[in-house]
């Protein structure tokens, strides 16, 4: 059985497991180690990662420093079970949480996190500036959102990733950058790899 790419959204089932599993390696790996790059995780940070899919890129910010903790959310039940087993070592040690909730209502406290990841998701988000919100508020002062796309919505070829998946909205960086301003972000900064149309949009409080 192949993977139903509409499975990308919410991850659900056998099919849902096929995807997160999938998101954790391949080029979805490649795109992460890149967008990873932008940004410096401290030692005893607290690092929130949205959507977290299979929990792949949990475990890669784990390996990037110590004595901190990573925070995996996802609004799909089967991928918050597959990335707790991703992480299963680093969840028995107190160093990984994986946690069943929405972008729009965070579980943490106002002003302490230090920096929020969101690897191709925010194509999914129903409320975008809700969303900004939202992560501009349990953020530190100075810390940091990066956003991570495959797709620039610079390119037509682009629209096929729609036409498959459905319900989903392909960003410009340009947008991104307006709309974290519009949520308080001070500095933001956009990089890509244009042959690969990939996109990162860091933001800073």
């Amino acid at each position: 059985m192949g993977v139903n790419i509409k499975n990308a959204k919410k991850p659900k089932g056998l099919g849902g497991r096929k995807m997160c599993k999938r998101m954790n390696d391949g080029h979805h790996k490649e795109l992460a180690e890149w967008g990873l790059d932008f940004i410096e995780i401290e030692d005893n940070s607290l690092v929130v990662d949205i959507g977290c899919g299979g929990g792949g890129n949990v475990a890669r910010m784990l390996d990037k420093f110590s004595g901190g903790k990573v925070v995996g959310v996802d609004y799909s039940k089967t991928s918050v079970r597959v990335a707790k087993k991703v992480n299963k070592q680093a969840i028995e040690n107190g160093r990984c949480e994986i946690l069943n909730a929405d972008v729009c209502d965070l579980p943490f406290e106002r002003e302490s996190v230090d920096i929020i990841t969101a690897f191709e998701t925010v194509y999914f988000w129903k409320d975008l500036q809700g969303a900004f919100i939202e992560i501009y508020s349990v953020l530190k002062n100075d810390g940091t959102f990066i956003i991570c796309n495959e797709a620039d919505g610079l390119h037509e070829s682009d629209a096929r990733w729609v036409d498959d998946i459905g319900d989903m909205i392909i960003y410009t960086g340009e947008e991104l950058k307006s709309e974290l301003f519009r949520a308080g972000f001070i500095k933001v900064e956009i990089n890509g790899v244009e042959e690969k149309h990939w996109l990162t949009v860091k933001a800073v409080k």
